[in-house]
């Protein structure tokens, strides 16, 4: 197939580079330099371009767009809506757009379109977002929902390895725990997570069995942000000391969070004939691909490890809860 790629040096993206590139004819396009020798074609190119867009879209002819380019900063969001707007929406309008008609798109949405109140939410459900964020990235699931295009919308929950540019909440978490840093994560709130470095597969999968419409994919287990953080640290074996429990209540933040935004992944499993993978194998295989990571990077680019080192320098006895930003 020939897959494009939005967004490739993201957190999601740069998993896709890595993998489909393997069997794939594939192009990543990003308005950041890119942060690893991915497979296959990249250029830089800002999605509010639409010339350069159209152009990139009219030489590559892909048969797959998979758009994971957003603003994901859940508070910046909240803070600037246009701006939300802008990259959760109208971006998603230009890349459909600029589409070969005959090409499917994939857009990974998100769980925060859900109020939260309930457990393990199925496509079914109906949509209610709590913030800025929910509402302009079901917004553009509703842009590709409308534009008659061959499309399906894959919403998720992930963690992994950044490029670099930006220290992922998995990351931000390991680190604190190997430094036992003073933290405090979430009881109260529920999430089924999925290592990205098994989201390509899976993706393709649902590419090859023409799957359409809405699904979820995420973990099999349903934890807190406690819980979660727990379990990474046994894996490890790091204390959890530093770590203190917390109620979503006890922090002050700009933007509501739905307090459950487990998702059921009964359909996705069904058309893939395959289960969810457990946290353990998750967490498992986000450990076992570290030093993947930490090779990846150029001189050119600032590392996962560079990145680790300038945070450092900030003051390190301040308890911080459940960063990054989303």
């Amino acid at each position: 197939m020939r897959i494009l790629v939005t967004g490739s040096s993201g957190l999601l993206g740069q998993y896709l580079m890595r993998r489909l590139g393997e069997r794939n004819v594939i192009l990543g396009i990003d308005r950041n330099p890119r942060s690893f020798p991915f497979r296959g074609k990249w250029e830089q190119c800002d999605l509010r371009d639409s010339q350069q867009l159209c152009k990139i879209m009219r030489k590559f002819d892909p048969q797959v767009v998979i758009h994971t380019a957003a603003w994901v900063d859940v508070d910046g969001c909240q803070k600037h809506p246009e701006k939300a707007k802008e990259n959760n929406e109208t971006l998603t309008q230009l890349v459909v757009n600029a589409s070969p008609k005959k090409a499917k798109i994939i857009y990974i949405s998100t769980e925060q379109v859900f109020p939260g109140k309930k457990p393990y939410a199925k496509e079914s459900d109906p949509t209610r977002p709590l913030n800025v964020y929910g509402r302009t990235k079901l917004a553009g699931e509703k842009v590709v929902q409308k534009s008659g295009r061959r499309h399906l919308i894959i919403r998720t929950n992930f963690f992994g390895w950044s490029s670099g540019r930006k220290k992922t909440f998995g990351e931000w978490l390991i680190q604190s725990l190997r430094e036992e840093r003073p933290i405090c994560l979430f009881t109260d709130f529920y999430f089924t997570p999925i290592y990205a470095g098994l989201m390509p597969d899976q993706i393709e999968i649902l590419l090859k069995k023409d799957a359409q419409g809405i699904v979820h994919i995420g973990g099999k287990d349903r934890v807190s942000k406690y819980e979660f953080g727990k379990r990474l640290a046994q894996l490890s074996g790091l204390s959890i000391s530093g770590v203190k429990a917390a109620r979503m209540g006890s922090v002050d933040a700009l933007a509501i969070r739905p307090k459950d935004i487990s998702l059921n992944s009964c359909k996705a499993q069904a058309i893939m004939r395959r289960p969810s993978f457990s946290l353990t194998y998750s967490l498992k295989k986000f450990l076992r691909e570290e030093k993947n990571f930490r090779q990846s990077g150029s001189q050119k680019t600032r590392t996962t490890k560079d990145h680790f080192k300038r945070e450092d320098k900030k003051k390190k006895t301040k308890t911080s809860c459940n960063s990054p930003k989303k």
